[in-house]
C-alpha cells in the first residue's frame, strides 16, 4: 500500500511541474508600429517594425538575449520567401544576425552574440526585406514574437492594421449584359483597375469610348467617381460581335462582345429600278425594311402592300426573309412618266 501512495504522489508531482511550464505566460510588446517603403499590391518592399519590450519578459527571460530570435508571421498573400535582408535601425539592437529562417508565412531572425542583450523597456527598430505586399488590396497587421534561442517565447504583440492600396492605373473593366438595339441607352459599367484588379479608387479621369460600329455616343464618358462609372451609350448602326473598348493614357480594356440589333420598323427602301420598263411585261424588284437608322430589320417576315402611280399595281408580296424581299416580280400594265412603286406596312417607302 505504501508504494502505490508513493507512485500516486510522484505521478502528481510530474503533471504539477508540466502543467507549470504551460501556463508560462509572454510578455506584451508595446508602442509598436509598422512602416512601409511602398504600401502598393503587389510591391516589392522593406518593412520597418519598430516595438519596445517588457518590463517583465515571460517572467524567466526578459528582453531580447544576444542569441535570441526575433519572429514575423505576415498574413497569407505576402510573399516572404524573398527575404534575405535583415538591419537594426537603431543602437538598442546591436550586433548581427546569423540567419534568417523562412517558414510559411514566418520570418524568423537569430542573433549572433555579438551584441548586448536588449534590455527589458527597451525600444527595438528592424528593417527587413524583400517582402511582396499582398496583391489584393485592404488592411492587414503582422504578428512579432520576442524569443530566447531555444524558442521559449518571451514577448508579443500584433503591428496596427496597415493598407495595402491599389497599384497604379493598369487597365479597366468593362461590363456589358445582353444585346444592345439601336438607338436604345446600353449600359456600360467600367472600372479603373491596377496589375492586380484592384479597384484604383483615386481614378477620377474621363475615359475615351470606342466601338466597332463607329457609330457610338458619347465617345467620351463622364467623370469616374472612386475608380467607377456607369455609362449609358447608344448605337445608331447594327452590327454582330460589337465590343466597346475604354482607354484612358493608353490603358484599355475591353468589353465582351455583343449584337446591335435593329430598332423597330420606320420604312422600306426599294434598290434600283432600272427605266423604262415595258407596259404589261412583268419585272422583279427588292425591297428591304429599315429602322430610322436605315438598318435591316431582320424580324419582318411579313408581306406588304404594293401600288404603283399609274393605278395598274395594287397587290400583296410574298413574305419578307429576315427583312428582305428578294426578286419580287411585279406587272404594270399602265405607261405613266416619273412612275414609281410605294410599299406600305407599319412603315412605308416607294422606289
Amino acid at each position: 500500500m505504501r508504494v502505490g501512495h508513493l507512485r500516486t504522489a510522484t505521478l502528481m508531482a510530474i503533471i504539477l511541474i508540466f502543467s507549470g511550464n504551460v501556463v508560462l505566460a509572454q510578455g506584451s510588446l508595446t508602442n509598436i508600429s509598422v512602416n512601409l517603403s511602398d504600401n502598393g499590391a503587389g510591391a516589392e518592399v522593406i518593412y520597418t517594425f519598430t516595438f519596445t519590450t517588457s518590463a517583465t519578459g515571460n517572467g524567466s527571460i526578459s528582453g531580447i538575449p544576444d542569441n535570441g530570435k526575433i519572429k514575423f508571421v505576415f498574413p497569407s498573400g505576402f510573399d516572404v520567401s524573398g527575404v534575405d535582408i535583415a538591419q537594426s535601425k537603431n543602437l538598442n539592437l546591436n550586433g548581427g544576425f546569423s540567419g534568417i529562417t523562412i517558414a510559411g508565412q514566418a520570418v524568423t531572425l537569430t542573433r549572433d552574440g555579438s551584441g548586448n542583450p536588449v534590455t527589458p523597456s527597451t525600444e527595438v527598430s528592424i528593417a527587413i526585406g524583400v517582402v511582396g505586399n499582398n496583391t489584393a488590396k485592404g488592411s492587414y497587421d503582422v504578428e512579432i514574437t520576442t524569443m530566447a534561442n531555444s524558442g521559449t517565447e518571451i514577448d508579443e504583440g500584433t503591428t496596427p492594421n496597415f493598407s495595402i492600396a491599389a497599384g497604379a492605373l493598369h487597365h479597366f473593366s468593362v461590363v456589358t449584359s445582353g444585346n444592345a438595339t439601336a438607338g436604345a441607352n446600353f449600359l456600360v459599367a467600367m472600372t479603373a483597375q491596377d496589375f492586380y484588379n484592384n479597384t484604383v479608387t483615386s481614378f477620377s479621369g474621363q475615359a475615351t469610348l470606342n466601338d466597332k460600329t463607329g457609330a457610338m455616343s458619347p465617345i467620351i464618358s463622364g467623370a469616374f467617381s472612386n475608380g467607377t462609372r456607369s455609362e449609358n451609350v447608344a448605337f445608331t448602326k447594327s452590327y454582330s460581335n460589337n465590343q466597346v473598348t475604354v482607354t484612358y493614357d493608353n490603358k484599355s480594356g475591353n468589353s465582351a462582345l455583343f449584337n446591335v440589333l435593329s430598332s423597330t420598323l420606320d420604312h422600306f427602301t426599294f434598290d434600283t429600278i432600272s427605266s423604262p420598263k415595258t407596259a404589261g411585261t412583268p419585272f422583279n424588284i427588292k425591297i428591304t425594311a429599315q429602322d430610322q437608322y436605315n438598318n435591316t430589320v431582320t424580324t419582318f417576315t411579313n408581306s406588304v402592300s404594293l401600288a404603283d402611280q399609274s393605278g395598274s399595281l395594287n397587290m400583296t408580296s410574298g413574305n419578307f426573309t429576315a427583312g428582305i424581299l428578294n426578286s419580287q416580280s411585279v406587272n404594270i400594265t399602265k405607261s405613266k412618266e416619273d412612275n414609281f412603286i410605294t410599299a406600305n406596312h407599319s412603315g412605308s417607302g416607294k422606289s
